[in-house]
């Protein structure tokens, strides 16, 4: 078990910013190689909550993200989809056939990365 956290930690300073995460390659599922999803493939909903969950534990500023956040929830059907709850409660889901991603999950420095790449990505959705 040991082995793998050397490995994530080693591939996660190869990728020492958001924008290598996103170009790092695919595995089965969407992950990127050092265990991020590919958020290109998050929906509206689930960016606007992940984006919430970011904020609410500081894993972003609220500067930059409150007005992707509102700007997001202002799309119709936004706050009433479940994608958006499992979103607010820290899961990124990364379209059909990836599994879920929980922030909670993963190390500080790839929560950081997550919410830096979903902020992106949601900046592109407005």
């Amino acid at each position: 078990m040991h082995y793998r956290i050397a490995i994530t930690l080693a591939l996660a300073c190869l990728a020492a910013t958001p924008l290598a995460a996103q170009t790092m390659p695919r595995l089965p599922g969407g992950a990127t190689a050092i265990g991020l999803p590919d958020v290109s493939k998050m929906g509206v909903p689930n960016v606007a909550g992940v984006l919430g969950y970011c904020v609410k534990n500081k894993l972003l500023g609220s500067s930059g993200a409150t007005s992707v956040i509102n700007g997001l929830k202002g799309k119709p059907g936004v706050t009433a989809s479940p994608d958006f709850r499992a979103g607010e409660a820290g899961n990124i889901l990364a379209g059909s056939g990836a599994s879920p991603v929980s922030l909670g999950s993963l190390p500080a420095n790839l929560k950081t990365q997550a919410c830096d790449m979903v902020l992106r990505h949601g900046s592109s959705l407005l």
